[in-house]
């Protein structure tokens, strides 16, 4: 929910309202230009969150039927262990008949949240239970209560005694059996296809990043208005057009993977107009914007890869289960020592980037030039390695440090990617800067940490007073959530993104009456 409240699309509009109170043309189409940028990430977050809250939603239902069949299970247990009487038989397997008809209509809701990858695999399996439940348990149970009605009528007590209840625990156990396999098998199957399509991609991009930078050679030694930009511009052309197929391939790969980062798909959109932009510097045949458009053109990809690459590694070290961290977990002064160590890195790298830029005085960037760029960014990229590393080996997932490394870890990315595209200018300086102050406040807030732990480690369990937040029901946290929204001191949210939130409450309400 807090990735698709993107404030890049509402700093855009606060753009594009300034500059029309403006007029000034040239802001103007900048400004709509941004808007039209976020707007695509925007609904992309948006589509995808719907789908990954369907995905979690049917295994949340799988799941919760899968434990209804045991419930069942272990009533049947207790039946045949404590046989009751006739009377609270009949009426206990008249209640069963209820229930039946209540698990067949979850077994039937589960359509409501499949996908196109697992319509086939939840509809056969509908089908299946829904027979087992008919044939196995319902029939018998109504066989049962039948034969118990002619014997009531006879009045005959050898017959009742013979006419025992039927043992429902072995089909029950076995229902749930079979749901906890389909959710098994369903998740092992998507995992294998969301790892194979993935390094599908990474590998097509590895290609694409060779074709990109023969591209930058070639338009680097071609002359000013050259006609042999015809041909560059053709093979530009073939790269966009694959790129555009990678990065539909790569959204929708984003559905069914919860781990994957939104940033992945801002990248790709960018990635599509910096390659647009070298298409068309190329078909105008000038030499030093064509250049420099593809050299960043050849970056994204680069950067798009590395961020498949540790995805892949993450969901192949994981077993795809989502859980995130990796190695040893490290204690606060050692992940405060570490963080020291790379503070230090990031301020000498910092300084060198600066030093370089004196150096440069606007000048063309030169092959010497280029490759200590390319340097430049592989150190960046250890440091960032490291951040990572810490993040997840030290449990920092929703702490404050842990954002403010996240954080550290996108703009350094941004850096790679810039470094690689030789785009160095004093934005690049000022983003440096900013990793070097997060680093201060990480820091800061391990060692605030730190100290709360040995506080606490010193206090006794005597002094330690439990708060206890006050009950709120499903209506009152509606009713402040709708205040919020038409409060005016609080960020307006577009129409999609409160159609998200009226659907939450759907759900929610849904939910609270089938548990009723």
């Amino acid at each position: 929910m807090e990735e698709i409240d993107d404030p890049g699309l509402r700093e855009a509009l606060e753009k594009l309202r300034e500059n029309m109170q403006q007029l000034n043309p040239e802001q103007l189409r900048r400004a709509m230009e941004e808007i039209e940028f976020s707007e695509e990430d925007f609904k992309k977050r948006l589509d995808r969150t719907i789908e990954l809250f369907k995905q979690l939603k049917l295994m949340s239902d799988m799941e919760k039927l899968a434990k209804s069949f045991e419930d069942q299970a272990r009533q049947e247990q207790e039946l045949s262990e404590n046989p009751p009487s006739d009377e609270e038989a009949e009426n206990k397997r008249k209640e069963d008949l209820d229930q039946i008809e209540k698990l067949k209509d979850a077994v039937e809701n589960l359509s409501e949240n499949t996908s196109e990858k697992t319509k086939n695999q939840v509809s056969e399996f509908q089908k299946e239970t829904q027979e087992e439940l008919e044939k196995n348990i319902k029939e018998k149970i109504e066989e049962w209560l039948e034969q118990q009605q002619d014997q009531n009528g006879e009045g005959d007590e050898s017959q009742k005694q013979q006419n025992q209840p039927p043992n429902l625990q072995q089909p029950y156990q076995q229902l749930a059996e079979r749901t906890r396999n389909q959710m098994k098998a369903m998740g092992q199957q998507q995992e294998q296809i969301n790892i194979a399509g993935l390094q599908y991609v990474m590998h097509s991009l590895l290609t694409l990043s060779t074709e990109q930078e023969d591209l930058v050679y070639l338009s680097q030694q071609t002359e000013d208005r050259s006609l042999a930009y015809v041909d560059l511009a053709r093979d530009q052309r073939n790269v966009e057009q694959i790129f555009g197929a990678l990065s539909d391939t790569l959204f929708n790969l984003s559905k069914s993977i919860p781990q994957f980062s939104n940033q992945i798909n801002t990248k790709s959109i960018e990635l599509k107009d910096q390659l647009e932009r070298a298409l068309n510097q190329m078909a105008e045949r000038h030499q030093r914007n064509s250049t420099v458009s593809s050299r960043q053109a050849f970056g994204g990809i680069n950067e798009i890869a590395f961020m498949i690459a540790n995805l892949l590694e993450q969901l192949q070290n994981n077993g795809g289960s989502g859980q995130s961290g990796s190695g040893t977990p490290r204690s606060i002064e050692q992940m405060i020592e570490q963080l020291g160590e790379m503070k230090g890195n990031q301020q000498q790298l910092n300084q060198q980037l600066q030093q370089m830029i004196n150096d440069m005085q606007g000048e063309r960037l030169s092959n010497d030039q280029m490759e200590r760029l390319n340097q430049l960014a592989k150190q960046q990229n250890r440091i960032r390695k490291q951040l990572q590393e810490l993040r997840e080996s030290g449990g920092l997932e929703g702490d404050r440090a842990g954002s403010e490394i996240q954080r550290m870890i996108e703009e350094m990315e941004d850096t790679i990617n810039d470094l690689r595209g030789g785009a160095v200018d004093p934005t690049l300086i000022e983003r440096q800067q900013n990793i070097l102050t997060r680093m201060l406040d990480a820091e800061k807030s391990m060692q605030e940490r730190d100290e709360e732990e040995k506080e606490r480690e010193g206090r006794g369990p005597g002094n330690f007073e439990r708060n206890t937040p006050n009950n709120i029901t499903l209506e009152e946290l509606e009713k402040q959530i709708r205040s919020r929204l038409n409060d005016p001191n609080f960020t307006k949210y577009s129409p999609d993104y409160q159609k998200l939130i009226e659907r939450y409450f759907e759900l929610l309400k849904r939910l609270q009456e089938r548990q009723s």
